[in-house]
């Protein structure tokens, strides 16, 4: 495999979570290229908590948007929304 096509695991990421980044990270952020929406401006990320979700969620944020967000689930939901930024999550 050509060096060019291959990067390095992110310090701190096991085998699993670096697997899914370029697939969850890069669709999260080719939506938001899509959608176009200034900073400041309001989008709603639903399974805030999942892995495409807490993508979204964050780079969302550092393109400068408000984010609600809304996930599924009880307390552990609540603690995987805040990692990710979320300050009041909708846990449905």
């Amino acid at each position: 495999m050509p060096a060019a096509s291959v990067v390095p695991i992110p310090s701190g990421a096991g085998f699993a979570a670096a697997s899914t980044l370029l697939m969850n990270a890069l669709t999260a952020r080719v939506a938001l290229d899509l959608l176009a929406l200034p900073a400041g401006r309001t989008v709603a990320v639903t399974g805030a908590a999942g892995a495409f979700g807490g993508y979204a969620v964050q780079l969302a944020k550092s393109d400068g948007l408000r984010v609600l967000a809304d996930a599924a689930g009880g307390p552990p939901i609540t603690l995987a929304c805040s990692d990710c930024g979320i300050k009041q999550p909708t846990v449905s």
